[in-house]
């Protein structure tokens, strides 16, 4: 929960002091003595969004860059907040929203679904990132209950 929080800081350029206090990928040792280098949700959809808007004609030209990161942050914003619960909602709010529900699938969810509506054409790409993110969390009932939360229309 910290390391999200403070991811979604670092990409919306909150705190020099976060970049260096928490980082973006970890290594998770395996039984087998290998390490698996899995990335923050938020930087990972941070990094795709980059790919996109750095693709030749994909962004319109009439429409800056940081408003589509500006969506997809605030999105996964809400999704997150929505099980943390420890701060106002930026644009909406879910009732009940299960507290135990997992962060990272809500953010991997959120991105997800901000960047199919903002760039269609992307869509098989955005669908298999986002079964690799979704692939770092542990199945259960948390991860669906964060999927939902970052599915929620806001």
């Amino acid at each position: 929960m910290a390391s999200l929080a403070f991811s979604l800081a670092l990409c919306a350029g909150f705190s020099p002091e976060v970049a260096t206090g928490a980082g973006a990928q970890s290594d998770r040792p395996h039984s087998d003595g290998s390490a698996d280098q899995s990335l923050n949700p938020v930087v990972q959809w941070n990094r795709n969004l980059l790919a996109i808007v750095r693709t030749p004609g994909a962004q319109p030209a009439t429409i800056h860059p940081t408003r589509s990161f500006a969506i997809m942050h605030g999105a996964i914003y809400d999704a997150v907040n929505a099980i943390d619960g420890t701060h106002a909602p930026y644009m909406f709010s879910v009732a009940d929203a299960p507290s135990a529900a997992s962060e990272d699938a809500a953010a991997a969810a959120a991105a997800h679904g901000v960047l199919v509506a903002l760039y269609p054409a992307f869509q098989t790409a955005l669908d298999a990132e986002l079964q690799q993110s979704l692939g770092q969390v542990a199945d259960g009932q948390a991860k669906a209950d964060g999927i939902r939360l970052g599915e929620a229309p806001g």
